[in-house]
């Protein structure tokens, strides 16, 4: 049908009028027409039309055979469509006619200026009533296509679409006119249409061939559409055959769902996965992940190393608390407890017990890990050995000690104390400096010169002071002055010291007055390179501006107040909320912007909040906007007044406006819903909160193998995959609960019989008006072939890359433009490159002996028709001219275009062909010249003869006498002529081959050759029957070439000649016992021109020949033929 009365046809507002989706299987007989200076013209009609017209005339169907049964003249119906057309209403007439067999009721609708609709109705009592339930059942399948989000569409056998559905243009962008107009190239990627045009061929051949119809078989598969303004959108396409009432496939219905966002996510989460794999292995932190219970799952190499294990399947779930040293178990055990709850714990310092059972010091920074939904699945920890830095404070600590007790002894203890001073000075792990007063450094440990580069003696009487930076210099004389001289020591401070590289480190530093005879005499520093901490300490602070900036930037707004209900703090998604600003609103009532008719519910609300009897449960109440008007939020409150750092009440507050009008919109989808529910072809279950079905549509009963009152009593959770309860319990319980209203997942079912399947799952609650959960709908859709196929994908894979380097041609892959992309190893070989060499080159580096414009359209062509073959020649390093055979197609490479080429070299059949054309040149030739020759010493000499006879009887004065002798000679220079001219034809073509046949022909001139010289020939034929004449001229031929060949060289005395037949096979067998010759040598000379003349014969009829010779052993030839027999035309001889 065209597309235009389609789509005028649907939109008409005729109330006679169908849905378009089912024009094609319309129960009443439909035609439209068009009127033009002929007359008027039918442009389409149903299938109901055809079986009634066509069964009652048995003609081809035009208007004047329809208005013929119905005993309606032209100029009668003529007139019905003026009117329709003049006052451009619809029903515009009923006209009555009878046929022989019924009463008819003809309605004319005017659905444009210029077409026509027909409906032929047989008359019965009840024809309003049904009537009027077609109409009916057609504006409920128009609503339903209006409304659903997924894009409904049908098409006709030619793949052309016939109908779309208006969610087409949040689709693609495209209006339904406008994607009517389009072709299957211009509406989908080029995947796709192939894709396309290969399923739906492929499945119509095998619902046309099911005995047995099934209208509620459907078969899916994934579409690119292109969208209007750029770019592409992935669907998932669901198609069912639509059927007239006898059953006959007469079109396609299908529906597409947008599933961009699943593809974008699926390919995110594999990059997200990927880059996580990378950190993991190659970070030299040692990450450990555990369970829920505490149980190593994984830990990486360092971590490893730091636990002192070779194996990991040593510790693979062993209790991670097992490493934990005994001190430290009760603290690591609160600490699993406060993760769990907090999410995220940093710098957290342990004890640790390796494999090996040494002691080491670590800190512990770790973060819950969650699934898609959520839910903790497991812990990730990153350690950091501290075992030196603890050895090296517990040893500070010791020299403290020690330092104290000095001061407390006597004088004469000294020395001796002076001593162990310098051997601890010398020891200590962090760096230590003498300077005197003026800060000229005295000597320093070798701890400080690790840490800076420099020498003792490198250093000695430089200024501290040359180490530092700017800032460095004023802070260490700031805490001298303000602190060291009047105390005699400092706090710890921080410093930047310059290494002898020039490169910088941040210190802490502590400061101490040594003092002789009670007079200060130095400075002592001790330095600690604090690199590490300083570093942790800035992800912490990145780390809590990351959170700043989410609390900031949230949709939803976070407020504490105190118990007085005060604004303590409000996040700056207030304003987006209520239009005022958080400085506004801050040190009010948060009381004054309740509605008056929720305010007492928020007051006892947050009196049980304050009392933690009622935390978490949300409060749906009207809060006043800047405007006057009252908006619709969800509100939840936390008792906080225990924390230090918050001190009060937090409340979340959402925006739940858009998601009642989305309840609103769901219940009144669900009225529709029931429309389509029993025809739809994904599975659906209307579900109790308790999990039972307490309605399911048969595709679902079928998928499952229950039938309807089983599913009534069936618990989901009792056929889900055991390793699937958990999420989908999980998710259920939030649809309980009322923290979600929607969720989807791809889980596994176990049908009835014990068989697996896999099915996207979607849920929707469905809440009354007081959001209290009613029922559940879940949409079961069966994804058990798409995952098998995505498992084929991957062996497929694997298999084409071993294929693609085990081929014996010479394969490559390059993008549009040329450039290498891939070569396998053959193609490395002939062409002697490597796969770099081949990397930095282009395909026309290759072909450098092509015309560049002749390349340029080999691409344009390809990429036009998507596959080609060509010849081509290259002269490879060693300078040999190799002739090669490029076998194109166009593909998708890495998601993006890309050509595929297969090589092979026919340089050996390129110069046998040229051979063969050089051989078969000379050949005929040869021949020409002998026929020349035989032309002009036989028939030529005759012809001369006749023309003087006759010349010669035209001068009239000849007796009587002699003008007979001369008649005589004349008749007989022509009876010669004419036998000569006959044997010249012979040559080219026996008569006997056409008018007996190949046998006759073979015996004839078998005879003639006998008769001739002293050689035997034993021909037989058994079973021989009839072939094409063509055929038979070239077995005479190589027949004929092969006695010729014998008589010439062979000086044989007996040849045996078999002509074989069996089923659709012939052979011929020819053997002679002459002096035979050296095979190799008799191809390759001008003498054997014959028996190539015969490889060549064979060769065009797709046959064999197989020649054997040795000098002394005569010579063999064996030929065989098939498929070329004629079994209903057998000649006979003599015929």
């Amino acid at each position: 049908m065209n597309r235009n009365h389609l789509s005028a046809y649907n939109s008409s507002s005729n109330p006679a009028s169908y849905s378009i989706i089912h024009f094609l299987t319309h129960p009443i007989a439909v035609v439209v027409c068009e009127p033009n200076h002929q007359g008027v013209i039918i442009t389409d009609l149903n299938a109901a039309m055809h079986e009634f017209i066509g069964s009652k005339t048995g003609v081809p169907i035009t208007c004047d055979t329809i208005f013929d049964c119905l005993n309606c003249h032209s100029n009668e119906y003529l007139t019905i469509l003026s009117q329709a057309r003049s006052k451009q209403v619809q029903h515009i007439c009923s006209l009555r006619g009878e046929t022989k067999d019924e009463k008819i009721v003809l309605i004319a609708s005017c659905i444009s200026p210029d077409t026509f609709v027909l409906e032929l109705i047989p008359e019965f009592n009840n024809q309003t009533n049904e009537i009027n339930s077609l109409r009916a059942e057609a504006d409920k399948y128009k609503v339903l296509a209006e409304n659903v989000t997924d894009v409904i569409w049908t098409m006709d056998l030619n793949l052309v679409t016939t109908y779309v559905s208006p969610s087409i243009i949040h689709l693609t962008g495209y209006t339904p006119e406008e994607h009517l107009k389009q072709t299957l190239n211009e509406r989908f990627a080029p995947s796709s249409v192939e894709f396309g045009r290969t399923q739906f061929a492929k499945e119509y051949q095998r619902l046309s061939a099911q005995e047995t119809i099934n209208n509620n078989y459907t078969f899916t598969g994934e579409m690119e559409y292109r969208k209007k303004y750029g770019g592409t959108v992935w669907t998932e396409i669901r198609v069912k055959a639509v059927r007239d009432s006898n059953g006959k496939i007469i079109g396609l219905q299908g529906a597409s769902r947008d599933i961009s966002e699943r593809k974008k996510n699926e390919k995110a989460l594999q990059e997200s996965e990927q880059r996580f794999r990378t950190i993991y292995e190659l970070s030299p932190g040692a990450i450990s992940v555990i369970d829920l219970t505490a149980k190593l799952i994984t830990m990486n190499q360092a971590a490893l190393q730091l636990l002192e294990i070779d194996d990991l399947q040593q510790v693979v779930n062993k209790d991670m608390f097992s490493f934990i040293a005994p001190e430290s178990l009760s603290y690591a055990q609160q600490i699993f407890t406060s993760v769990l709850e907090k999410n995220i714990l940093i710098d957290i310092e342990l004890s640790l017990i390796t494999l090996k059972k040494n002691k080491k010091y670590v800190s512990i920074s770790a973060s819950v890990l969650r699934n898609a939904s959520g839910a903790p699945t497991g812990i990730i920890s990153i350690t950091t050995d501290l075992t030196a830095r603890k050895t090296a404070e517990k040893e500070l600590e010791q020299y403290k000690n020690h330092l104290e007790e000095l001061v407390s002894q006597r004088t004469q203890e000294l020395v001796q104390s002076e001593k162990k001073l310098k051997e601890l000075f010398n020891t200590i792990r962090d760096g230590a400096v003498q300077t005197n007063l003026k800060g000229e450094i005295l000597q320093c440990n070798p701890a400080f010169e690790q840490l800076t580069g420099y020498s003792n003696n490198e250093l000695h009487h430089k200024s501290f002071s040359c180490l530092l930076n700017h800032e460095g210099i004023k802070t260490d004389a700031i805490i001298l002055k303000d602190a060291v001289m009047r105390q005699g020591y400092s706090d710890l401070y921080r410093v930047i010291i310059k290494r002898k590289d020039n490169t910088f480190f941040p210190a802490e530093i502590q400061t101490y007055v040594t003092i002789e005879n009670g007079i200060p005499e130095g400075i002592f520093r001790l330095i600690r390179d604090i690199t590490q901490r300083v570093r942790y300490e800035t992800e912490l602070l990145a780390g809590e501006e990351k959170m700043r900036a989410i609390v900031h930037n949230l949709r939803d707004v976070i407020c504490i107040i105190d118990v007085n209900g005060k604004i303590k703090y409000l996040s700056p998604s207030i304003h987006h909320l209520i239009g005022y600003t958080p400085e506004q609103l801050l040190n009010t009532s948060i009381y004054d912007l309740a509605h008056p008719a929720d305010l007492q519910e928020a007051i006892n609300r947050l009196k049980k909040v304050i009392n933690k009897t009622n935390e978490g449960n949300p409060l749906e109440m009207q809060i006043k906007h800047l405007n006057g008007h009252y908006i619709l939020i969800e509100a939840v409150a936390e008792n906080l007044l225990d924390h230090p750092l918050i001190e009060g009440l937090i409340i979340t507050v959402h925006d739940i406006t858009e998601k009642r009008k989305a309840e609103i919109l769901l219940l009144e989808s669900e009225r529709r819903f029931r429309a389509i529910f029993n025809s739809a072809a994904p599975g659906i279950a209307l579900v109790s909160p308790d999990g039972i079905p307490m309605l399911s549509n048969p595709s679902l009963q079928k998928l499952l193998g229950y039938s309807a009152e089983e599913m009534n009593q069936l618990s989901f959770e009792k056929i889900t995959h055991t390793d699937d309860i958990a999420i989908s319990s999980s998710m259920f319980h939030e649809l309980l609960k009322g923290t979600r209203d929607t969720y989807q997942i791809d889980k596994r079912y176990i049908n009835r019989a014990g068989q697996l399947l896999w099915v996207h799952l979607s849920v929707t609650a469905l809440r009354n008006k007081q959001n209290e959960l009613e029922s559940v709908l879940a949409i079961i859709t069966d994804i058990t072939e798409q995952k098998r196929a995505e498992e084929q994908i991957k062996m497929s894979e694997e298999k084409f890359r071993n294929i693609f380097n085990a081929s014996s041609d010479g394969i490559t892959i390059t993008d549009i433009n040329g450039n290498y992309l891939e070569v396998n190893e053959m193609a490395m070989i002939r062409s002697g490159i490597s796969r770099e060499q081949f990397m930095k080159i282009n395909i026309s580096d290759i072909l450098r002996d092509e015309d560049p414009s002749q390349i340029s359209k080999m691409r344009s062509e390809l990429l036009q028709k998507g596959s080609i073959v060509m010849e081509s020649e290259y002269t490879n390093k060693e300078g040999r001219r190799i002739y090669l055979e490029i076998r194109s197609r166009l593909i998708n490479y890495e998601g993006k275009k890309a050509f595929l080429h297969i090589t092979r070299e026919v340089t050996d059949r390129k110069m046998l062909e040229q051979q063969l054309v050089k051989a078969i040149y000379e050949t005929e030739e040869k021949e020409r010249n002998r026929f020349a020759r035989e032309l002009h010493d036989g028939l030529g000499a005759l012809l001369s003869g006749i023309k003087m006879y006759v010349n010669l009887l035209h001068k009239g004065n000849i007796p009587d006498k002699q003008k007979n002798i001369l008649f005589e000679k004349t008749k007989e220079l022509v009876s010669h002529a004419v036998d000569t001219t006959r044997e010249l034809a012979n040559n080219i073509k026996p008569p006997e081959l056409s008018k007996f046949g190949l046998i006759t022909s073979i015996e004839t001139f078998i005879e003639r050759i006998e008769g001739a010289g002293n050689i035997i020939f034993n021909f037989s034929s058994p079973g021989y029957r009839s072939m094409d004449a063509d055929i038979e001229l070239v077995i005479y031929r190589v027949l004929c070439e092969l006695i010729n060949n014998t008589l010439k060289y062979a000086t044989a005395n007996r040849v045996e000649i078999l002509l074989h037949q069996q089923n659709e096979k012939i052979m011929l067998r020819y053997n002679d016992n002459g002096i035979g010759f050296d095979l190799k040598k008799q191809l390759k000379s001008p003498k054997g021109m014959g028996l190539q003349n015969i490889l060549s014969r064979m060769r065009s009829l797709n046959g064999t020949c197989q020649l054997s010779s040795r000098p002394g052993k005569g010579m063999q030839a064996i030929i065989e033929l098939k498929g070329f027999i004629k079994s209903d035309n057998t000649r006979k001889k003599g015929e």
